[in-house]
């Protein structure tokens, strides 16, 4: 009997589709016909059957389709079956005609099971009260969400419309039956069909959401879990479709957020422990299938992990809904992440007791560190598995009941637990700092706080929660830093916690939990133990130590240097592969521990206390037997961790030094190649440190004998001429002075020979020039005018080559208004030359920056490090003058030799890079300072003086303060040089066009910078004034604008700080005060002096 009931709008559509596919008998047996073979051709392909079982399949639309339902589904095996008597005649198989075979089964089931959608779409959906159109949507619901059809788009839209239009129809027109099965089937199947958004199925997506709502909401009727979790997966789909394409309309799209937020509190605690810091008060709930005492009431996890799949797809699509509904969406996340440890308050990821070892005093040894450690971990592991510990099909018998019904829902927790996580994740990405500002909830608060928290999760028996709780704590650390860089823990007032001091204490709780975990390594897959080491990565990067007097580091890097020392017998059980990876992975993570901003003392105990630089030697040593199982790049990582060691170490060291120095001296000739590499580092970091802090005496005679010659040829590894290059770096004038003339001459050709060399590998060019710019500023080399120039012409001809052709002037007067009105007064001024000289002049300059674009492009750190060379010597040069000019006066005059290496200079200004900007500056204003006064007013004609003035004072307030500084510096330099115009013209009442420019500038340093160095050189540069007629005119009312300028430099000094409460800053800033001072009252004075000639 028909009842009558009011259609909606899928109903309609379903009732238009129905009656398009009314079709006569004749064409319903061809349909059948063409739906039994396209099934017969599918079935093959399932692994459950044979090829030649062919005759025996049915023919029975019926039986076809309930064969599909328990065919395997797991990768096609057409060409297995095809390829079974091949194998009986050969033996091999060629690979790639195997991989064919399979693409071509894979192709073949996957055209069959869209037929038989197709096909079977047109004549077996009206068919009322029967059960084929359920066995049929059964059918498409293995289909597609198998591999076999990897996209509902390849799906012709006639068929998904008829299908869609079909489950949408209503139960009164007796399609399908009415009951919870056929209901959760027409939801399944609605959401696979929706999901990838085809064009299709736009019709029907208001109808499918109206009739999903209800039933994950269960308002309708008392709907089984399989419903709901149906209908919450075509909410799901909506989404995802609202995401790919947009056949989903905004109020569909906002009915179905409402929907998912509605379901949030399916499984958020009822009590008011769910927010209480404190243990909640405990009642009834199921713990792994076993009765425990918690708060809340009992979760569906499998409806939990749809609800959570949902409301990922709304949080990575939609983040401003989120943003208004996070507090209901992070509580919810957090109730399924932490239910499980909510009334455990014996639970702690580092027991109480452990921490008193942690406290006590580092005079222990190497072992008892080891076993304390060790202990805790175990401890805390002992402690959870037997609190925490699931049933497994291992351990429970296989024909109880209550064993299966145990593991069943262990894994939907585990599943539902694992996608909260990930949802956790994209809610930190979406919602940053509403996530941040509740990390107390998630992240414990100090190492006593046995409250549940992500780590808490590291813990679980699950190894996919686990792994997933590795990835939230990293997201959660990445995140963080706002929180770790202003860790405070020196409290103030006894009575009031600042959020610095609970940061601090959060810091040092997560590591002392990382250094436990990782310090059992033999009972943690390594795949969890190069996750825990990525967050520990993650939490160094994003700390600050300096204000942190109880940060943890020492055991957190301890127990990552033993994963790097250890042997690979202490974890049998790993591959060597993955023994690698971690050791590769803890060597980072020393490495970025050791270069951070944590006080050296820190790792005093672990280096010297338990002789970790021992242990890391003799993983170099190719006597020792855990260095012949170490790879090259091993040992190479190994010799940098090493190399930050010995940076680390204290004063009184020096035996280590010098025992290590002394053993890579004996084992170099015994070293392959690859350990060769390793042994150079260090010897490089000895060489830096001998010339830095002067902890070791080298014998720089015996060290060129024994690292520097036997290692110079061109067919030496590139990376150890690399390090030989940089060990010559570290020299010193005097140190050279008193080398044999056979070794001082040798070095110097060296370098000089590999910078110009253009088949050199780039890395070893570029020391090559870092080493040529230290040697040739040195002062037996300055009066070997020839090398000078020859070193010169290399660096400049290098710099210039892969430089653009357009001349500096353009870029630098074009880029502001003073450059502008400077550019146009030079032009102005040189109109009064003759005009064949100025011809002359502007074809030397154009010949000078000319480019040869047939050469090859320069690397680009050989191209720095050249011009960094360039910026070097013109500083030895410019001492050379000022000491001993008799050695460089012809070079003061040679016009060719300054004008080539300050356009080179200039152009470097420009066009270059930031460090290039840099050397540039320090270059043109070094030129200028050595320039004799004849090249100067060749300069000055050419207009190249005013385009330096322009590209200085440009950089006085644009940049890094490094290059304001330099900037400030260049013009000090200039301004030493008394033949420098600036001022009056000699015998004119005119002045040079960039007087007014250079001193404005010069003011606004001095009073507006926020950094010490460069108001040190902007009043430097001041005091290089000495006559006032270098002032010019521009200043008539007696110098006010640079006495206004020091009367804010002085009232906007105490307003400078460095912040940093490190000792050695606050001394540095100290003295950065006291200099500047001193520059302020010479230059009051000065002033001042002229003033008062002026008035007279």
């Amino acid at each position: 009997m028909m009842m009558k009931a009011t259609r909606t709008p899928g109903a309609a559509a379903a009732a238009g589709v129905a009656g398009a596919t009314a079709v006569s008998a004749m064409a319903m047996t061809e349909m059948e016909t063409a739906f039994c073979e396209q099934a017969h051709l599918l079935l093959q392909t399932s692994r459950s059957r044979r090829s030649d079982d062919s005759d025996s399949l049915p023919t029975e639309p019926r039986e076809l389709l309930q064969l599909i339902l328990q065919m395997r589904l797991g990768n096609t095996s057409a060409a297995t079956n095809a390829s079974t008597t091949t194998t009986t005649t050969t033996t091999t198989t060629a690979p790639d005609r195997v991989h064919s075979a399979k693409q071509s089964a894979k192709q073949s089931a996957k055209h069959s099971a869209i037929a038989v959608i197709d096909i079977g779409s047109r004549f077996m959906l009206n068919r009322p009260n029967g059960d084929i159109p359920l066995l049929f949507l059964q059918a498409v619901n293995r289909l597609v969400g198998s591999k076999h059809i990897s996209t509902t788009l390849d799906i012709p839209g006639s068929a998904l419309s008829s299908i869609i239009a079909a489950t949408l129809n209503p139960v009164t027109d007796h399609i399908f039956p009415d009951t919870a099965d056929a209901r959760t089937a027409r939801l399944r199947t609605i959401g696979l069909l929706i999901r990838d958004g085809a064009q299709s199925v736009r019709p029907f997506i208001s109808a499918a959401v109206n009739m999903a709502i209800p039933i994950a909401l269960n308002q309708t009727a008392n709907h089984t879990s399989d419903e709901r979790r149906a209908a919450v997966d075509v909410l799901c789909s909506t989404v995802n479709a609202s995401a790919s394409s947009n056949i989903v309309s905004a109020t569909v799209l906002q009915a179905t957020e409402e929907a998912v937020f509605q379901l949030l509190p399916h499984f958020v605690y009822t009590t008011a422990a769910s927010t209480s810091a404190s243990a909640p008060t405990p009642t009834s709930v199921t713990l792994h299938g076993r009765h425990q005492s918690t708060a809340g009431k009992k979760i569906d996890f499998k409806l939990a992990v749809c609800i959570l799949r949902a409301l990922k797809a709304l949080i990575s699509e939609n983040r401003q809904c989120i943003s208004t509904k996070f507090e209901s969406v992070f509580s919810a996340l957090m109730s399924i992440i932490l239910r499980d440890w909510r009334a455990i308050s014996s639970l702690s990821d580092i027991s109480a007791t452990s921490q008193s070892e942690i406290d006590a005093p580092r005079s222990r040894t190497s072992s008892t560190t080891t076993t304390t450690v060790a202990a805790a971990g175990l401890l805390a592991s002992r402690r959870s598995r037997q609190l925490l510990a699931q049933p497994t099909e291992d351990t429970l018998s296989a024909d109880s009941a209550s064993t299966s019904t145990t593991t069943r829902r262990a894994s939907s927790t585990a599943q539902a637990i694992v996608m909260a996580l990930d949802c956790f994740q994209g809610l930190f990405r979406a919602c940053h700092k509403a996530t941040l500002d509740n990390w107390t909830r998630f992240l414990p608060t100090s190492h006593l706080d046995i409250r549940p928290s992500l780590f808490s999760l590291l813990r679980y028996d699950s190894d996919i929660v686990a792994d997933a709780a590795c990835a939230a704590i990293n997201c959660a650390l990445e995140h963080s830093k706002r929180i770790f860089t202003s860790a405070d823990d020196r409290q103030t007032r006894q009575a009031f916690v600042s959020l610095a001091a609970q940061a601090a204490a959060c810091m040092a709780a997560i590591h002392v939990r990382l250094a436990a975990l990782l310090s059992v390594p033999e009972s943690t897959p390594p795949s969890r133990v190069i996750a825990l080491l990525d967050c520990a990565s993650t939490l160094i990067r994003n700390c600050s130590y300096i204000r942190v007097t109880q940060a943890r580091l020492e055991p957190l890097f301890s127990s990552v240097v033993k994963l790097v020392i250890m042997s690979p017998s202490a974890v049998s059980s790993w591959t060597a592969e993955e023994f690698v990876s971690v050791q590769n992975r803890a060597l980072a993570v020393a490495q970025m521990a050791l270069d951070s901003d944590a006080q050296s003392a820190v790792f005093r105990p672990c280096l010297i206390d338990e002789g970790v630089v021992e242990l890391l030697m003799a993983m170099v040593d190719p006597s020792s037997e855990d260095s012949n199982d170490q790879s090259p790049d091993v040992q190479q990582s190994v010799a940098r961790v090493l190399c930050s060691c010995l940076r680390r170490l204290p004063s009184d060291v020096r035996p280590i030094l010098e025992r290590i120095e002394t053993s890579i001296r004996q084992l170099l000739q015994l070293a392959d190649e690859q350990r060769q590499v390793a042994y150079f580092i260090l010897i490089e970091t000895l060489v830096a440190d001998a010339a830095r802090n002067q902890r070791i005496l080298l014998d720089w005679t015996e060290l060129i004998e024994t690292y520097i010659l036997p290692f110079s040829a061109d067919d030496i590894n590139a990376s150890i001429r690399t390090s030989v290059l940089d060990i010559i770096a570290w020299l010193d004038t005097t140190k050279f002075a008193s080398l044999p003339e056979a070794q001082s001459r040798f070095l110097a050709i060296h370098v000089l020979a590999i910078a110009n060399d253009l088949n050199a590998p780039a890395e070893v060019r570029a020391a090559g020039f870092r080493a040529l710019g230290v040697v040739a500023s040195f002062q037996p080399m300055l009066s070997d005018s020839l090398f000078v120039m020859d070193a010169m012409s290399i660096a400049v001809e290098t710099t210039m080559i892969s430089l653009q052709s357009t001349g500096p002037a353009a870029a630098i007067t074009g880029s502001s208004a003073d450059g502008a009105a400077t550019s146009a007064r030079s032009r102005q001024w040189r109109s009064e030359q003759p005009q064949q000289q100025q011809q002359q002049q502007q074809q030397s300059r154009a010949a000078n920056i000319s480019i040869n674009n047939s050469q090859p492009q320069v690397p680009p750190n050989v191209r720095s490090r050249a011009c960094w060379a360039i910026a070097n010597l013109s500083d030895g040069l410019v001492w050379a003058k000022a000491n001993v000019p008799e050695d460089v006066q012809h070079m003061t005059e040679n016009y060719s030799f300054v004008s080539s290496a300050f356009n080179s200079g200039l152009a470097s200004v420009v066009q270059g890079d930031e460090r290039m900007r840099v050397n540039g500056l320090r270059t043109i204003g070094n030129m200028i300072g050595f320039a004799s006064a004849d090249c100067i007013k060749q300069l000055v004609s050419e207009g190249s003086i005013g385009t330096a003035v322009a590209a200085a004072v440009r950089n006085t307030s644009a940049g890094p303060f490094k290059v304001r500084w330099n900037a400030c510096h260049a013009m000090a330099v200039m301004l030493s040089n008394h033949a420098f115009p600036i001022g009056y013209i000699e015998d004119s009442q005119e002045e040079y066009p960039w007087t007014e420019s250079l001193i404005r500038a010069l003011c606004n340093a001095l009073h507006s910078s926020r950094n010490f160095k460069v108001r040190i050189s902007a009043g430097s540069a001041l005091n290089k004034l000495t006559r006032a007629s270098q002032f010019g005119k521009f200043d008539a009312n007696g110098f006010s604008v640079v006495q206004d300028a020091i009367k804010l430099a002085v009232e906007t000094a105490a307003s400078i700080s460095e912040a940093s409460a490190s000792p050695e800053a606050k001394a540095e800033e100290d003295r950065y005060r006291r200099q500047f001072a001193d520059i302020i009252n010479i230059l009051t004075a000065q002033i001042s002096s002229f003033t008062a000639s002026t008035s007279t």
